[in-house]
């Protein structure tokens, strides 16, 4: 991987995990929450993309609004 692309890399996943942070901190009477669910799910499936792109293997997420929890880590069953 170039030094460039992975300048554009380290960039887009910053973006990608600042914006899942701020999608779990709007409190949940501030509505549209199933809207946000589905947007804390989707950084988390980018993330575990972008995640296999670079190190290979399965990845799997683990998502708890009610405890505020999300984990995207390797899945070593599949392993």
């Amino acid at each position: 991987m170039s030094s460039h692309k992975a300048e554009q890399f380290k960039i887009a996943r910053r973006s990608l995990l600042v914006g899942a942070l701020a999608s779990t901190a709007i409190p949940e009477w501030a509505g549209a929450m199933p809207a946000r669910e589905h947007q804390v799910q989707q950084c988390a499936e980018a993330l575990a993309e972008a995640l296999k792109l670079l190190h290979g293997g399965t990845w799997s997420i683990q998502i708890s609004h009610e405890t505020g929890f999300v984990s995207v880590s390797r899945d070593l069953a599949l392993a």
